[in-house]
């Protein structure tokens, strides 16, 4: 890892004839495994940890979300929409800045030369981006909007909630798969303390940290899915924004409820699914025009639990549905049916958990919401769960403070490059030492146990792989893969103990257990991904 750029353009300057000032730096990919990150301090020291561990991938990422903007809709119109959601932060959500301006100092730290509207380009491009309005911006701000509103909106989000009297262990889930982009398929996962508020996670992209879904210390958990608004509304707030409020401010279902019921609302606002200690759920149905509280079976669940998808399914929604965007409704239709049916035959078997939603999100059967009839192995439709487009999946368990991230789509085929089809499973504590330390026993003593065992009960009863040499060596392969990581991790994290333990920096230790929860978190999925591969040999 290079300690700034002159030096990483120095290192191949070579390749450019000595003329090292104008190259552009390497480039960033997705390695497919999310990256762990815990952050402590106040909203501008966590910005700046954030900024300084992501330098290179953030000044990447500006680089290419800056040029889609400027060749959409130019320049000057790019930047006016950036300075409105900047003035909505600070007028409905003014922590965000202090991230903002913590992430700018923690690149420029690193070599990086970033500015604040870079950062707030991060958080909202979706929006402006997919979601943009030609309505009036705010009238403090003094200059007109002429552009255009997005035609091509992206709107592939399924997001569910399962009160607790209907899971099979008797906590309620929450969650959602989504793209917010295709240029951001990397994420990371935070682990914040804030000096004030609650502790919590959440699973952002690049260059922003928070993103659909969050969990905090107070038990509240929810997750958001993309819903439309009129072409000609006027400048609100962007969701993107709205995820930092609700995780780091807010204690439960009504606290959250009442603050977005106040905000004016714009681009990809929103349907919320919301749960908390009390093991209820709900979701809010929102956009500029509409705000509706739809609890279980009010859109026809057949059961304790809700369903979102990126049209408005509650009673009398349907005329906010706005008939211009009826081609992506009619699909969004479809992915509700099929979420819906599939809860249904959950809730009446007891058989929703976690791994029951994995297999829900890795099936490429629909429900046709016309014809009341399943289509099976209908991949590519778009109108089931597991869709090329996803670059995460994201589920919430307030009951036991534990989220499960999974980049990429379901089955683990498709964006982005190397993603495994598999949640990480990340409990949040009080001390990150105990994270660490509960994620080791668990990603060794059962998933990796589960991995080796699974592999030899299978190789010891199948003809078919044991005459497959070249399964066997995938397999072992991911195992010493698991392995490898997990040992890592153990190494890392017993740096990151005896660094506290001699007085240390603060900064050292967090970096270290950082590096050692990404190596478990890579440990797990591999554990998982063998486990996974080898169910086909045994069906």
């Amino acid at each position: 890892m290079y300690e700034n750029m002159k030096e990483l353009r120095e290192k191949v300057s070579h390749l450019y004839g000595g003329e090292n000032e104008t190259i552009a730096p390497p480039v960033q990919t997705t390695k497919g495994i999310p990256q762990i990150l815990v952050l402590r301090g106040n909203n501008h020291e966590m910005g700046r940890q954030y900024g300084e561990k992501l330098a290179f991938k953030i000044h990447a990422l500006i680089t290419v979300l800056k040029a889609a903007l400027y060749q959409t809709n130019g320049e000057e119109t790019a930047t006016k929409d950036l300075k409105t959601q900047a003035f909505m932060a600070d007028k409905y959500d003014p922590t965000f800045r202090e991230w903002c301006e913590g992430i700018v100092e923690g690149c420029v730290n690193k070599g990086v030369e970033i500015t604040y509207l870079d950062v707030i380009m991060l958080a909202v491009y979706p929006s402006v981006r997919w979601a943009r309005a030609e309505g009036p911006y705010p009238e403090e701000l003094g200059f007109d909007n002429d552009a255009p509103a997005c035609d091509t909106p992206k709107t592939y989000c399924n997001g569910l909630a399962v009160a607790a009297d209907a899971t099979k262990d008797g906590k309620p889930l929450v969650g959602v798969s989504g793209s917010p982009s295709d240029e951001t398929p990397d994420r990371v996962i935070i682990i914040a303390y804030p000096e004030e508020g609650p502790n919590y996670v959440a699973f952002g992209t690049i260059g922003k940290p928070h993103c659909q879904t969050g969990l905090n210390s107070y038990g509240f958990g929810w997750a958001m899915t993309m819903q439309f608004n009129r072409p000609d509304c006027d400048w609100g707030i962007d969701t993107n924004i709205i995820y930092h409020h609700l995780v780091q401010c807010c204690k439960t279902k009504e606290e959250a409820i009442e603050w977005l019921r106040e905000v004016p609302k714009f681009g990809a606002v929103g349907n919320y699914l919301m749960t908390d200690k009390s093991g209820e759920v709900c979701v809010v149905e929102s956009n500029c025009d509409h705000f509706n509280i739809r609890y279980p079976g009010d859109a026809g669940e057949r059961g304790n639990y809700v369903v979102v998808t990126n049209h408005f399914a509650g009673k009398d929604g349907d005329k906010y549905n706005l008939p211009v965007w009826e081609e992506y409704i009619d699909e969004s239709r479809d992915r509700f049916a099929t979420i819906s049916e599939f809860l249904a035959l959950g809730v009446e078997n007891n058989e929703v958990d976690i791994d029951y939603i994995h297999k829900i999100i890795r099936s490429d059967d629909r429900f046709d919401a016309k014809t009341k009839e399943w289509r099976y192995n209908d991949a590519g439709s778009r109108r089931g769960y597991n869709l090329t487009e996803y670059t995460h999946q994201a589920f919430i368990s307030p009951a036991d403070m534990t989220a499960y991230f999974m980049q990429g789509n379901g089955s683990g085929t498709g964006v982005p490059a190397g993603s495994m089809g598999e949640f990480v499973k990340l409990p949040l504590m009080d001390d990150p030492n105990d994270i660490c330390e509960a994620m080791k026993m668990e990603t060794f003593f059962v998933f990796y146990y589960r991995a080796r065992d699974t592999y030899r009960r299978v190789l010891n009863a199948s003809e078919v792989l044991q005459k497959d040499f070249a399964s066997q060596v995938a397999f072992e392969s991911m195992l010493d893969n698991a392995y490898t990581a997990y040992e890592k991790a153990v190494n890392r994290s017993s740096y990151a103990y005896m660094s506290k333990y001699e007085g240390g920096s603060e900064e050292e230790y967090l970096s270290l257990i950082s590096e050692a929860l990404s190596y478990l978190a890579e440990s797990q999925l591999y554990s998982k991904r063998m486990v996974t591969q080898l169910e086909y040999y045994e069906n």
